[in-house]
């Protein structure tokens, strides 16, 4: 009973707290964006606009926020669909920026498919750059010293509910390297729904994750909180409307949770059983009532 309990207070904080992806309001976020494509420090002494952008009506610049982390986005409004994605380092006016991923459509490619296809590539800088003196003209300048090799990459194949989009990643100061992204079948790419899958950057420890996965072939999303070892939180299935509530226990690697259609956690509808490899979760899922099981995996949101 108190177990349950506690399960339930998590929920309700869980649930009433602000989870905005995209941030455009200083109440939600330490560095938010405005309508003309600025970017403003929240900070205890005010609040700084730390970039300028020119207004330009072919493209939408905004900032995004997955797991604590902050991403300044460039996406293009046109048929010839690209991202440009600057993950950010820092707080308020010292915040400042080490990779430019860019991101595009590739349309013959997407001609000769039955989906669209993307392709990527990304610059990583030497030193880190204050957002201050950045600029999409610097950007620019860097994916023209990018060139058409590209980095085989293992593990492309994307997870079941799932479409890979491989990165090519050149430094300043290392090789050639790759990273691989993946993205939900039925949504497509969006700075919201890609999620890094392979030779991604370490994520700090947190107790309030954003994951993405699978169960069995159906793409999910899930928001889990750690208190000790109280899990709670829930998931909804990608491209469909209504959240599924869990709650369970992580002890040690071993994870497990109930699933209820239910904020009061009083109709179970299922039970998952995993292990925790590093961010990664994996295991196997069964519905209740019924021996129906599935595999399941999760990874955390990360560009």
């Amino acid at each position: 009973m108190k177990k349950l309990l506690a399960f339930s207070c998590i929920y309700f904080l869980l649930h009433n707290a602000a989870q905005a992806a995209e941030c455009n309001s200083k109440n939600d976020c330490d560095i938010y964006s405005t309508p003309d494509g600025g970017v403003i420090a929240n900070t205890e002494n005010g609040s700084p606009t730390i970039f300028k952008d020119r207004n330009e009506s072919n493209y939408s610049t905004y900032i995004d926020k997955k797991n604590n982390r902050y991403f300044l986005i460039r996406e293009s409004n046109g048929n010839d669909k690209s991202f440009v994605i600057i993950p950010l380092e820092g707080k308020g006016e010292t915040v400042s920026l080490q990779r430019i991923i860019f991101l595009s459509l590739n349309m013959v490619a997407s001609g000769a498919a039955d989906h669209d296809v993307w392709s990527g590539q990304e610059y990583d800088l030497a030193n880190p750059m204050a957002l201050r003196n950045f600029s999409w003209d610097i950007a620019f300048q860097y994916q023209t010293k990018l060139t058409s090799a590209r980095q085989k990459t293992p593990g492309t194949d994307a997870p079941s509910g799932f479409f890979s989009l491989p990165v090519t990643v050149y430094g300043e100061n290392h090789s050639v390297a790759g990273r691989v992204y993946i993205y939900p079948q039925k949504t497509g790419v969006s700075p919201d729904g890609l999620t890094c899958m392979v030779g991604c950057v370490s994520l700090e420890k947190q107790n309030d994750m954003n994951y993405v996965g699978a169960i069995g072939k159906y793409a999910v999303s899930v928001h889990m909180k750690q208190s000790d070892e109280v899990l709670a939180g829930s998931y909804r299935y990608i491209g469909k409307n209504g959240s599924i509530f869990i709650s369970g226990s992580v002890v040690g690697d071993e994870i497990k949770l109930s699933e209820f259609s239910d904020s009061a956690l009083k109709n179970e509808t299922g039970r998952f059983e995993g292990i925790k490899v590093g961010s990664k979760i994996s295991g196997k899922w069964n519905a209740i009532p019924g021996k129906r099981i599935l595999p399941f995996y999760l990874i955390p949101e990360t560009l």
